[in-house]
Parts: structure tokens; sequence; C-alpha cells
């Protein structure tokens, strides 16, 4: 299975080295499928073809763009020197000294990178030169003092200040506790609410100037020695395990081959990955070279009683098992690579369009297709307690925060009571914050989008 995994990852870097190196790709319009061919992956599962073989796919055309950008970008490392960051710094030997070391020494091993420069940054930039060693063991909480680093974070100023400096060309990397700050005497429900205002505002200023954006974020755990500043600005001592981030900005085909080639989850040893989340608006279409999707073929309890005409086409969809069912497969393994199983996996990153534009839950399992014939990674099967209206029924994969962004963030970090030792104050707005520049405007961030008419 490992084996297989690999060669479909550099099979999927070999299309996204095509598409860095492009001026100008695949043309069109956001959650169209395309319709190449690429050899299923193959486990010792296998269903019968009933469960999910399919002979026609939908064949609609690929209508995407990618933003043209650089083979080997420029990466800047921007790392977040606020008070609350000293207990994680003591000259190099701290493990988040460590997986900081390893992740950029990884970068630059593989050769990716035409440059890599290290920062700190604050309420002001410090460059900090190229020479990755002298930059890990001169972090501890004097440097940070001497370069201006204080108590309180504006997380969201710091997103538009690295995402204003990030260009086609450039990815950027963001290192911090993302303990969102509002100091003593604040209104904490508004400035949260104004930092994840400044989040959105940071992804829509750069999406509005080069269109193609990526964000990959990883969250580990350290220990924690020294002084903790809470939200209200007190300090108290702390020696215990604590989160943090690092955040990665830059063009979708970069970062994704940074992700699964340069640096892959496998080449974190100090430390395992606790938890991550990766999220584009470049749709799956214009990263990978199949997208096919089609109904299954019917008539079973499991994949519904229902006539299908062709492969986006049904008719008479009936009661199966107390439910009005029917099920297609979809080729998504882009997004599993790049987000994980789990999340392609979970119902709540899709919804149902209505009219173009109002949105409903999808009701309904997704699986894998174990199948070795299929061409598809995925079974969708989409339920209802009525019956289906006629016309047509149009289901999306709408990335959304992550359910551990939400399990990781605390509202009261004035005490540590083991309940909320390893979370993060404010966290959910930041990733909130990330999630509606995704989405922005009245617009939807539809990665995939699978169209099928009942009639």
């Amino acid at each position: 299975m490992t084996q297989m995994r690999t060669n479909w990852i550099t099979s999927i870097v070999a299309f996204l080295i095509c598409a860095v190196c492009a001026t100008s790709c695949i043309n069109g319009s956001p959650g169209k499928s395309g319709n190449s061919t690429v050899a299923k992956q193959t486990t010792g599962t296998t269903a019968t073809a009933n469960e999910s073989a399919a002979p026609e796919l939908a064949a609609t055309e690929p209508e995407v763009s990618v933003y043209p950008t650089s083979a080997h970008p420029t990466i800047n490392v921007y790392l977040e020197i606020s008070g609350s960051m000293n207990g994680y710094v003591n000259g190099g030997t701290s493990v988040f000294q460590q997986v900081v070391k390893e992740y950029l020494s990884g970068i630059n091993n593989a050769g990716f990178a035409s440059s890599v420069n290290y920062f700190y940054i604050s309420n002001q930039i410090t460059p900090k030169g190229t020479d990755l060693d002298g930059f890990i063991t001169k972090l501890t909480p004097s440097s940070f003092k001497a370069s201006g680093g204080g108590a309180t974070t504006d997380i969201g100023g710091l997103f538009k200040t690295i995402l204003g400096k990030t260009d086609n060309n450039t990815i950027s990397i963001f290192i911090s506790d993302c303990i969102i700050s509002p100091g003593s005497n604040k209104d904490t429900g508004a400035y949260a609410r104004g930092q994840m205002t400044d989040v959105r505002d940071a992804i829509v200023g750069y999406t509005n100037q080069y269109q193609d954006l990526a964000c990959l974020v990883y969250q580990f755990d350290s220990g924690f020695s020294g002084r903790y500043f809470d939200y209200e600005n007190r300090a108290r001592n702390v020696n215990m395990q604590r989160p943090f981030y690092i955040w990665v900005f830059g063009h979708t085909a970069p970062v994704a081959m940074l992700k699964l080639q340069y640096v892959p989850d496998r080449d974190f040893k100090v430390a395992p990955i606790r938890n991550q989340w990766f999220i584009l608006n470049t749709p799956l279409a214009a990263i990978q070279d199949s997208n096919k999707y089609g109904l299954l073929l019917s008539n079973t309890v499991k994949n519904g009683k229902y006539t299908r005409v062709d492969a986006t086409t049904m008719r008479g969809v009936q009661k199966a098992d107390e439910k009005y069912r029917f099920s297609f497969g979809a080729y998504l393994m882009t997004a599993q690579l790049l987000m994980g199983d789990d999340y392609v996996e979970d119902t709540a990153n899709y919804n149902h369009i209505v009219n173009k534009a109002a949105k409903e839950e999808f009701y309904g399992s997704i699986e894998k297709d174990y199948t070795v014939s299929s061409p598809y990674t995925e079974i969708f099967r989409v339920e209802s307690d009525s019956p289906f209206q006629k016309g047509t029924f149009t289901l999306a994969f709408i990335p959304k925060v992550p359910q551990w962004a939400f399990e990781c963030s605390d509202n009261d970090d004035r005490t540590f009571t083991g309940s909320n030792d390893n979370k993060t104050y404010g966290l959910e707005y930041i990733f909130r914050g990330v999630y509606n520049g995704f989405n922005n405007g009245g617009n939807d961030n539809i990665l995939a989008q699978f169209d099928f008419e009942i009639k």
C-alpha cells in the first residue's frame, strides 16, 4: 500500500512540475472535471462490479487556469518573536527549535528554493541572514527582546505583512504559537473578531493580486519553559508541553510540491505532526491529470435503485433501505494526498448547491473505492428522506475549517487546568479568517463540482 501511494505521489508531482514550468495551463471555469486517464491505485481489497463500475465517465472539459510561477521560488521564513515565544527557545536544543531546523534543513537540502532567507517578525521585520545553523542557535529570549519582541501579538497584522511581501515567485513560511493577544482592558470578543477579519483581508489582498493561493499549516507540540502571557497580557511561569504552528503560503503548485516531494510528512522525525490543514483555491482539475466522476451501476440497496441513463443522468430514483439513494464515484487522489483521507471523506466539506447559490448539507456517506478496475478513488452515496426533485443536482467540494482547529482553540488561558493545556487562545478565529478569505464576496471556494441530471 505504501509503494502504491508513493507511485501516486510521483505521478502527481510530475504533473505539478509541468504546471509550475508552464507559462499558461488548462483554461476554463472552476468546478468542472477533466477526462484524461491515469492508472487506478490498487490494494488487496476489491469490490463487486455492480458496486462501483461505471461504463461511462463525465466528460466535461477542464476550464481552469494556473497562474504562472517559478520552479525555484524564493523562500522567506518569518519567526514571530513575541514574549509568549520565549519559552520555546534556549539556543537550539528545544523540540521547537529542532523541528524548525529539521523542516528548514529539508528545504535547503532539496535544492528547491533559489534562496532561503530568515527573519524575525513582530511590529517590524528584522533580517537574520541566510545561515540556518546560525539562525537556530541564536534563538534565545534575549535575541528576541533585542529585536523588538513584545508581550502581545497582532496575528492578523502579521498575516497582512507577510502576504503583502509574498508574490507569485515567493513562498512565505510563518512560525508562531499563534496566540491572539488582545492585551489588558480590551473587549476580547471584538478583538478576536477583528483579527479574523484582518486574516481574511490578508488572504483576499493576495488573491486579488495573484489569484492562486495555497495555505498549509502544521501543528506541533514542544516543551515550553518560561513566562507565558495570557490574553490579558499577564505573565506566569509555565513548564509544560505547548503547541506551535508552521504556516506555508504561496502558489498551489510549488507549495504542493514542497509538501509532497521536497519535505513530505514522513521527513518529520524530531516530533510527529499533531495536526495539519491544506487549503487552496485552484480547482483540482488544474493540478491533476484526472478528475473523473460518474454514476455507479444501480439497483442494489447499497448503491440505490434508479435507472442510469448515462454517466451523469438518472431517472426513477426509488427508496432503497428506507432512503432514496443514488451513488457515484469520483477521482480525488490529489486532494487526499494534500489534505488527508479523513478530511476528503468528511461530508461536512461538501454542499448540495441549489439554484447555483443556496447551500444545503450533504446527506449521505463517502468511502474508499477499492475496486481494482475503477477509475475512482471515492464512492459517494447521496441520501434523502424524500424523493429527489427533478432537474440538476450539484454537489460541490468546498473545504471547511478542520474540526481540530475548533477543538484546539482556547477561550480562557489565564490558567491551565488540564483540559486546555494543549490549546491555543483564539485559534479558531485565525482559521475562520483564512476560510473566509478563500470564500469571499459571496463566492464559494469550489475545488470540485459534480453535476447530475435527475429526470
